[in-house]
């Protein structure tokens, strides 16, 4: 129920019931409401597409960060040296009207339940070949 159906009830509830009693304050606040609600319609509580947030991004690279140069095994964290190509896919489920009373026959809807984000990025690890990843860690998980 948006605020433009409450506000078109009241309205139309007042207006009714000094045009038409207590009966008419029915009409007017049906009238008022289907009124308010075509004036300013629900709108659907999906967030909307668009670009990922990249300050939640922790890794970071900023010039002058000294590169490590390895040898042998340590456990060092990446640096993010570029990304791009950020792209919003909407995740959407389909679902299926049946007929009203008429007995009309089925329908299908499409609803937009969420998005999904991707984003191409480059990690440099240390100066030099890496001949072996053993293991990469995220958040503390493997």
């Amino acid at each position: 129920m948006s605020s433009g159906n409450i506000i078109g009830a009241i309205a139309g509830g007042v207006i009714g019931f000094f045009l038409g009693g207590p009966m008419g304050a029915l009409y007017g606040v049906s009238m008022g409401f289907s009124i308010g609600g075509l004036i300013d319609p629900q709108t659907p509580d999906v967030p909307t597409p668009g670009v990922p947030d990249t300050a939640k991004i922790v890794m970071s690279s900023t010039v002058g960060d000294p590169v490590p140069d390895l040898c042998g095994t340590a456990k060092i964290t990446g640096h993010l040296l570029a990304y791009g190509k950020e792209r919003t896919v909407e995740i959407t489920e389909t679902q299926e009207v049946q007929g009203g009373k008429g007995g009309g026959g089925s329908q299908t809807q499409t609803y937009v339940v969420g998005y999904e984000y991707y984003m191409t990025w480059v990690l440099g690890i240390c100066a030099g070949p890496v001949c072996v990843l053993y293991s990469i860690y995220r958040d503390e998980g493997l």
